[in-house]
């Protein structure tokens, strides 16, 4: 990770400056810390973690894409066979019905079917894996208040879009990036921005309560103009949600391989701010500093469960968990893509466990979690009824900087980030990083 390749100290002095811009931390720990685990310890964590809570979120990985973008380094592969799909949904749906009994009365929160592209599927087949999901952990759709599908704009027609909504389905992402044809072809997309354009409109025409569009800023070829006329143009359709998120290079990527790996972090701050200031003269509420709300119904229900220290239990090769006591993932790979979900596949056949590596958290590391993903509006009284301390005392010195540079306001009830804080947000949160979470995210070598 970016984030982690200065020192700590080096970060910590140096928080609000536009000479640095970590990356977006959305999980903790990172993946780049995940190690394999002992098996035994791990089923006890996970039990655990089930235990303590039967509110439960899923996540379903859907590991197939028509090309892989050239910013990506998600676990997916290039190419769908239909004899894999088909064995893959019958996979998926053995470890939804074993994940099923291990949870007693379960309170399903959330559903997202996540990849990869999972709208490269039929909706009858997508719907049979929402069946499953209701069938197995007896729920109902219709109950639950976000059942979502990750979308790529050329996948999906207008009745496509009405289908997916008459099967369960009442959010949609839409990763359309961006509207400019230039930037599109630059990253590896085979269509133009009327294309991403149209399936916007024709998600909103068919009435999801819920219709998010994600857009990057620091894509090759980007311009401040281009930037703009992208937000300008998906703000006149109005979605509910609109997220806007910084570029994040990795190595083994179609980018890093171009040689686009260093951005100028002075730009990604401008365009940033751009951004913020548009949004928000627009009507959008900032949700935190990269999701956008027009409605009461906008937002991301899994991610703010998340960050809010609920369990998220992910199904699939690729997918990963982030429970109350551990996370783990099953498989990861940039050059071993087949294998992976070769592996996963013949794992559940088997009746064995497709984990493959994991990270377990003791209460420090639980600590740690829910202060740096809980930043924007961190709640004091439930922190202490779970921890019996508090957040101003346990990270006592972290917060004396903060404060110091203003960049958190500190009241009796909420620690939460000022618009100076949230600007600076990717350099703040790995203040409070575990020296075992930075060691191994740092020596992390990205040759999987």
């Amino acid at each position: 990770m970016r984030t982690l390749q200065r020192p700590r100290d080096d970060i910590a002095n140096s928080l609000a400056t536009e000479a640095f811009k970590g990356d977006y931390i959305y999980m903790y720990p990172p993946r780049q810390a995940y190690r394999p685990t002992d098996g035994a310890a791990l089923a006890e964590r996970i039990r655990a973690s089930l235990q303590a809570s039967n509110m439960l979120n899923l996540y379903l990985h859907f590991p197939f894409c028509r090309q892989i973008c050239s910013f990506c380094n998600l676990y997916t592969n290039g190419s769908v066979r239909d004899e894999e799909v088909a064995r893959y949904l019958a996979a998926l749906e053995a470890e939804i019905a074993y994940w099923a009994t291990q949870v007693e009365r379960p309170e399903i929160r959330t559903i997202y079917f996540g990849g990869g592209t999972p709208s490269l599927l039929p909706a009858a087949a997508l719907g049979r894996v929402l069946d499953a999901v209701s069938r197995h952990f007896g729920c109902t759709l219709s109950d639950i208040p976000e059942v979502a599908l990750e979308v790529s704009p050329e996948t999906v027609t207008a009745e496509g879009y009405r289908a997916l909504r008459a099967v369960g389905f009442n959010r949609v992402n839409l990763g359309v990036q961006t509207l400019a044809d230039d930037e599109l072809a630059k990253f590896g997309r085979a269509y133009g921005g009327a294309v991403a354009g149209q399936s916007v409109e024709d998600a909103l025409a068919a009435g999801f309560d819920n219709v998010c569009v994600d857009l990057i800023f620091g894509l090759a070829g980007q311009s401040d103009a281009s930037w703009l006329a992208s937000l300008e143009a998906v703000l006149a359709m109005r979605p509910q949600t609109i997220c806007t998120y910084a570029l994040t290079t990795r190595p083994q990527t179609g980018y890093a391989a171009k040689g686009y790996l260093e951005l100028d972090p002075a730009l990604l701050y401008r365009r940033y701010d751009m951004a913020r200031a548009l949004l928000r003269k627009r009507g959008y509420m900032a949700e935190n500093h990269v999701r956008y709300i027009a409605t009461a119904a906008g937002g991301y229900r899994q991610k703010a469960n998340h960050w809010a220290g609920e369990n998220v239990l992910g199904l699939g090769a690729g997918a990963r968990s982030y429970l109350r006591d551990c996370d783990f993932q099953n498989g990861y790979s940039l050059h071993r893509r087949r294998k992976i979900l070769a592996d996963y596949i013949e794992s559940v056949e088997k009746g064995e466990s497709p984990i493959t590596a994991g990270y377990i958290i003791d209460e420090d590391e639980r600590r740690r979690k829910r202060v740096l993903l809980g930043l924007f509006a961190l709640d004091r009284a439930r922190y202490r009824e779970e921890f019996s301390s508090d957040p101003r005392v346990d990270f006592a010195a972290e917060f004396d900087r903060l404060e110091r540079d203003g960049l958190v306001e500190i009241g009796e009830d909420i620690i939460r980030l000022t618009e100076r804080g949230a600007r600076f947000r990717e350099n703040i949160v790995p203040l409070f990083f575990s020296k075992a979470a930075v060691a191994q995210s740092s020596g992390y070598a990205y040759q999987q």
